[in-house]
């Protein structure tokens, strides 16, 4: 009995051999137990239904072959297109031709689609460009990262405020010292809805003699959308920036120098008094033409660090079906015609800091209260001063 129980564990049970010693020592009343049981188990298995077989489509991934023929007319389409269409093309002295003959001239054969977007990646990422990506079947992919410091303790800031709002993603309140504060995390979603949201937000703050209106984690998103909000601040229309966009058709590539405006919109709040900007490194795009628009309005301030320099407009054009290559198509510039793209935009008062102080604190933001306070303290001695030479 013991060898045929041991026979058929050897034979059938998954444990197998690594008991087999051990069911040698067990006395026989055990063996006896442990063979009706196997046979129990031995039963139960045949009698339950059996696992159904996934079709071998489901379990293996569907990898897209492509031919050497369709691999160089995409790498000649990414050629061209980076030689007429992208804005910056110049910009960081890489001979992009040189470039894709070369990946060209490593085709051999057969490759996976996702290869080659592999190859694709490495190729653009010379140009170290966020806003130059890739998209495969509505994936976006991105050909650079960028890391800097956050600047910022916003958590910190808005513990300390009163009668905070919250209006959408935007946050309004009161500070300490009696100064209205907005935080503007981004320039994303619903332009209309958006735009109100600030509205609510400066309203709630347009009894303030100052607002704080922080920039320092937007990375942008609508520049129509910057346009609604920072119309607040200035009556009339203003001109802010600058810009060049791509066009083959002309003997430089590009089109001539077009100057952006801005405008107040008369169906939203107008605030007249001081406004200190509080911006960093991790604002970009679109978030920089807000800033350029702030510091075109007459009572603005930028304070902080300098912005990310980094925004491109960017169109997308197709390369294969379903693959298509996102570059910037201008060359953004301040109102003085200055590119910034790589330089970014620099603050009117600059405030070093190092990331371990924004544990608890936020030196900025306390600098950007004692520059109010400082700002507010001179326009009374000029208004004392005025007041007694009228007499």
């Amino acid at each position: 009995m013991i060898e045929l129980v041991l026979r058929l564990i050897d034979r059938g049970c998954s444990i197998g051999h690594h008991f087999l010693r051990g069911i040698q020592m067990l006395s026989r009343t055990s063996v006896l137990v442990l063979f009706i049981i196997f046979q129990t188990l031995t039963l139960y298995a045949a009698d339950a239904p059996a696992q159904a077989i996934q079709p071998k489509d489901k379990l293996v991934q569907k990898v897209e072959v492509l031919t050497s023929k369709r691999q160089i007319q995409a790498w000649q389409k990414l050629s061209i297109l980076l030689q007429t269409k992208y804005a910056y093309r110049d910009q960081h002295n890489i001979d992009w031709q040189y470039l894709c003959d070369m990946m060209m001239s490593d085709v051999e054969g057969v490759t996976t689609r996702k290869q080659m977007i592999s190859d694709m990646r490495w190729l653009l990422a010379q140009a170290r460009d966020l806003h130059l990506s890739i998209i495969n079947h509505d994936q976006r992919i991105s050909t650079s990262t960028s890391f800097v410091e956050d600047n910022s303790n916003i958590s910190w800031i808005i513990d300390t405020l009163s009668d905070v709002r919250k209006h959408k993603n935007i946050v309004s309140g009161i500070t300490i010292e009696g100064y209205g504060y907005i935080y503007v995390p981004s320039l994303s979603g619903n332009i209309k809805q958006q735009v109100n949201a600030f509205y609510q937000a400066v309203e709630h703050v347009k009894d303030t003699p100052g607002v704080f209106l922080d920039l320092r984690v937007n990375g942008g998103g609508d520049e129509l959308m910057a346009r609604g909000m920072a119309g607040c601040f200035i009556k009339g229309k203003l001109p802010y920036a600058k810009n060049i966009s791509v066009d083959p058709s002309s003997k430089s590539g590009f089109t001539p120098v077009f100057t952006r405006w801005f405008k107040h919109d008369v169906s939203g709040p107008y605030y007249d008094k001081p406004v200190v900007v509080l911006m960093g490194q991790r604002c970009m795009s679109s978030c920089e033409a807000l800033l350029l628009m702030m510091r075109a309005a007459p009572n603005a301030t930028l304070l902080g660090d300098r912005s990310r320099g980094s925004s491109g407009n960017p169109r997308r054009y197709e390369l294969m079906n379903g693959l298509f290559v996102v570059l910037p198509s201008w060359q953004a510039m301040t109102l003085d015609g200055e590119c910034f793209e790589g330089v970014g935009i620099e603050p009117d008062v600059y405030v070093a800091s190092r990331p371990e102080e924004f544990r608890n604190y936020d030196p900025v933001y306390e600098a950007a209260v004692v520059h109010m306070m400082n700002r507010l303290e001179s326009e009374e001695d000029v208004v004392v001063t005025d007041a007694v030479s009228d007499e």
